[in-house]
């Protein structure tokens, strides 16, 4: 099951420009990464098996420098989500 992250809402792609850093902070055990709405990587536009989730096993920190093609991604595919299995978001930063 899926949540909204209502802090986010507005702010990706919209108020993202190439050079933006997204900062995830997670814990538990499992794996997850930053998708867009049609679950593929932000970054690659990749989708599973070749999405490139990150392996969480505790506290972690994701990082994501947003490029033209992430901007392009979260425009056309409408949104962002966090995916995967096993872990809890702790804290989204956008610097």
């Amino acid at each position: 099951m899926g949540y909204t992250i209502q802090c986010l809402e507005g702010h990706l792609p919209l108020k993202g420009e190439a050079g933006t850093i997204l900062r995830v902070y997670v814990d538990g055990k499992g794996q997850g990464t930053a998708t867009t709405n049609w679950w593929n990587n932000i970054l690659t536009g990749k989708g599973d098996p070749e999405r490139g989730d990150f392996m969480v096993d505790g506290p972690a920190t994701w990082k994501f420098e947003l490029t033209d093609l992430s901007i392009q991604l979260l425009t056309e595919q409408d949104g962002f989500l966090l995916v995967g299995d096993g872990y809890t978001v702790k804290k989204v930063t956008i610097e």
